[in-house]
């Protein structure tokens, strides 16, 4: 049976947890020094330091719920468990009426799930599940996430990207849904980096200040502003004469994301 999302029942709300953009301004005011304010952060406090990924950004959370959501799919977005903690609908026969017994319930059977959720983890499942390799019904699900989002805290939402937006090139080779080779890729591409050149007046006595390259984490803790044409230098000096890059352990890459090669067991 080909899904259908129109067809799909699940429905997503959220709802912030009050005072928590409060508490990560003051908890990044704590690492420098400086004394809290009673008072929320600006929106381009917030575009900037979840680009950078700080640790404050695990105090801002928020409330997913989820309404008639598939069994299955909840099996799928429990994986996620660093700033992820879900609470779902027991399924326990003492504690509910069921239409069957608890054995037979089918794995379609759809039930009702709240999910206590960070900044950081809302950028973490995002990578993995609105990217095209997620299962569709997943996906689905989590862009009504992103979707809800949009409307309460749009900073937060710009910063929910795909794997292949996040790190600039699809990761998974031989599984590649070819969406990194189109334009609505490049155009979504170079909107996230754009991000990364906003400039806001601070409201302290230092100076105003702008987020270049070299003011970016150079750690993994997220990704770097680079110019496309440096991008395709790089690419080109990681693969050989013969167009191979080499992986390691005796494996190699094509530019069409061919693998060959492996280990040579003795």
């Amino acid at each position: 049976m080909v899904y259908n999302p129109k067809e799909d029942k699940v429905k997503v709300t959220i709802e912030p947890v009050d005072g928590a953009w409060r508490r990560a301004l003051n908890l990044a005011r704590r690492t420098v020094g400086k004394k809290a304010l009673d008072k929320d952060p600006s929106n381009g406090w917030r575009h900037k330091i979840l680009l950078q990924e700080h640790s404050p950004i695990r105090a801002v959370e928020y409330i997913i719920h989820f309404e008639q959501i598939r069994q299955w799919v909840t099996t799928h977005l429990v994986r996620h468990w660093l700033g992820f903690i879900p609470i779902g609908h027991s399924q326990r026969q003492d504690r509910r009426v069921l239409n069957c017994e608890r054995d037979e319930l089918p794995q379609g059977s759809l039930n009702d799930m709240d999910v206590l959720i960070n900044a950081q983890s809302l950028i973490n499942v995002s990578r993995k599940r609105l990217c095209s390799t997620a299962s569709p019904e997943t996906r689905h699900a989590w862009s009504l996430v992103k979707k809800e989002m949009m409307k309460l805290d749009p900073e937060m939402a710009r910063a929910m990207v795909p794997e292949c937006v996040y790190r600039g090139f699809c990761p998974y080779f031989d599984k590649c849904c070819g969406y990194c080779k189109t334009d609505a890729y490049k155009k979504q591409l170079a909107d996230y980096r754009a991000q990364f050149s906003v400039e806001e007046p601070r409201t302290d006595n230092n100076p105003p200040m702008k987020l270049v390259e070299k003011d970016m984490p150079v750690d993994g803790a997220g990704p770097i502003c680079i110019p496309p044409e440096d991008l395709q230098k790089m690419e080109d000096s990681m693969y050989d004469e013969n167009g191979w890059m080499d992986l390691g352990n005796g494996l190699k890459r094509d530019r069409k994301g061919r693998i060959a090669g492996g280990l040579k067991l003795k």
